[in-house]
């Protein structure tokens, strides 16, 4: 494409990117990425979004927390995407405490989690035997009187919603109830979350 006098921006590195992330040759993505720069040109939250996507996908979560505070000091504020991806990450790699400290930024931030994200929330909080250290982060960022429940009332709310989902998950299933759409309307529906 330079080669045709054609100018590349910022939207068309996204593009290729994206692709191979996508395509799982982040390699590839790392060096159009780094070279942004020569190139005139800076990344974008979306850029950003794509390639911490990427590496958490890659199992490079050192290198995906990396480029998350790398983003922060290049004066890219991150995104609720940004946020999402990341906690989502540190989730699926077991790190819940880093996980439950980034969902505090993130809703004093002003965002919240997405309908992918907000479930596995949901799971940490409500796993019954938790470390100290956890139970503190959550103690810090759970509603207080918002709904007219102090800390604990939500720590048994959602441990209650634990227990019961893993005892009716499979009646639910067996009489033809999609689980999945029932959770997800309840959790955008819902005045009590």
């Amino acid at each position: 494409m330079e080669r045709n006098n054609l100018v590349l921006n910022i939207v068309t590195y996204n593009i290729l990117i994206d692709g191979f992330c996508k395509v799982k040759k982040v390699d590839s993505a790392r060096a159009i990425f780094n070279n942004l720069s020569s190139k005139g040109l800076h990344p974008n939250v979306r850029t950003y979004n794509m390639m911490i996507q990427g590496l958490f996908e890659e199992g490079l979560l050192h290198e995906a927390k990396e480029l998350f505070v790398k983003m922060e000091q290049n004066c890219c504020l991150a995104n609720d995407v940004t946020y999402n991806t990341i906690i989502r990450g540190f989730i699926r790699q077991h790190k819940c405490y880093e996980a439950l400290i980034l969902v505090q930024e993130m809703v004093q931030r002003g965002f919240s989690a997405d309908a992918s994200t907000f479930p596995l929330i949901v799971n940490i909080l409500s796993t019954k035997e938790q470390d100290l250290a956890l139970q503190e982060v959550i103690k810090k960022f759970m509603p207080k009187d918002s709904l007219g429940m102090q800390e604990n009332g939500w720590v048994a709310v959602l441990s209650t919603v634990n227990s019961d989902a893993n005892n009716n998950l499979a009646g639910e299933r067996e009489r033809g109830v999609d689980v999945d759409k029932s959770f997800m309307a309840l959790s955008f529906n819902s005045s009590i979350l």
